[in-house]
């Protein structure tokens, strides 16, 4: 063999060697994520499980389903604070129920959930509505 293919095949591992570690720097970056999500879903459902009070208002929304006359939606807070301050609607405020269910993560349209500039994964604040 060559100095010329010798030092060619030396240059081929090397390469190689350097392409095997960055994927696998990849993949623990992305294992690395895939256990920060889960963590933080499994906190977000924690929060909104521990807390006695939401858990106490998805009890009253489950209670409004049973009834007959009464519909039951969960919307963010943000949509029903818009609905409330509705100068279009003023009626709505009077004839809808509002209480806190807890928070979500924002999704894309994909489904997947969004991140700020910070990379923290944002949430908005959900309701539930209850009209007669």
């Amino acid at each position: 063999m060559t100095e010329q293919n010798a030092a060619a095949k030396e240059d081929a591992r090397k390469d190689f060697e350097t392409a095997q570690q960055t994927k696998l720097r990849q993949f623990e970056i992305a294992r690395a994520n895939a256990q920060n999500f889960q963590l933080h879903t499994a906190n977000l459902h924690q929060q909104n499980d521990l807390d006695p009070v939401r858990a106490q208002n998805k009890e009253i929304a489950d209670a409004f389903k049973t009834m007959p006359d009464h519909g039951v939606r969960e919307m963010s807070a943000e949509a029903a604070k818009a609905a409330v301050l509705d100068p279009n609607n003023q009626t709505w405020a009077h004839t809808h129920l509002i209480l806190p269910a807890g928070f979500e993560d924002v999704l894309d349209s994909n489904g997947k959930p969004l991140q700020d500039a910070e990379g923290n994964y944002r949430t908005e604040g959900r309701v539930f509505v209850m009209t007669e």
